[in-house]
């Protein structure tokens, strides 16, 4: 028996061992850094390519959405005046309301619980003194004079300086499609020395079931 034959023969077979074990493992590696770069690609394309769920959410929430901004300062009985505000190609008033800005009216199209709300700014004028007295807003149905669903009460205190009066009232009303809403106002005696801050106070209305 030749023992260096067997010697030489055993080391070629651990050598061709030893490179097929490394080869194995580059590619390994190779198919790994394969895979990994293709889940990356693929996600970021399926994320570029699904619609984004917030945006359609806010988009379907707003609907339901209408608020107002007061057209005049002055406090005075009647009907109130409202505006509706820009908002990107529209306005601030969902399509589930109709907006009349001659009669200043909001429609509903649909039966349902609804949060109505209203809140108002009311600032003294320059003048030395802005009389004391009682103001009040009532949101009821235009066919109906005796249906209020959200009634604000001011207490006007007797100011000598420019002091704001803030307040806002809400409520949670059932109402039928095909309501007109309207705002009133009423004051108990002439109150042009205050004024309503347009910029700090609007009306709303949204569907809550």
């Amino acid at each position: 028996m030749d023992v260096e034959s067997l010697k030489k023969s055993g080391s070629s077979r651990v050598r061709c061992l030893d490179a097929f074990l490394v080869v194995s493992i580059v590619l390994l590696f190779a198919a790994v850094g394969v895979l990994t770069v293709g889940l990356f690609f693929g996600t970021k394309a399926e994320t570029a390519s699904s619609p984004q769920p917030y945006a359609s959410d806010v988009g379907d929430k707003m609907q339901n959405v209408a608020y107002l901004k007061p057209h005049l300062r002055n406090l005075e009985n009647g009907t109130m005046r409202w505006t509706a505000v820009s908002r990107g190609a529209g306005n601030s008033v969902g399509s589930l309301f109709d907006f009349n800005p001659d009669h200043h009216s909001i429609r509903t199209t649909r039966d349902g619980q609804y949060f109505i709300y209203i809140e108002l700014k009311l600032n003294c004028s320059t003048t030395p003194v802005c009389d004391a007295g009682r103001f009040t807003v009532s949101i009821g149905d235009s066919r109906d004079s005796r249906d209020s669903r959200l009634t604000c009460n001011f207490e006007l205190p007797e100011w000598k300086e420019t002091t704001p009066v803030y307040r806002k009232c809400w409520q949670v009303t059932r109402m039928d499609k095909e309501m007109r809403l309207v705002t009133q106002m009423t004051a108990q005696q002439q109150l042009n020395k205050w004024t309503i801050d347009v910029a700090a106070s609007e009306q709303g209305i949204y569907l809550v079931g």
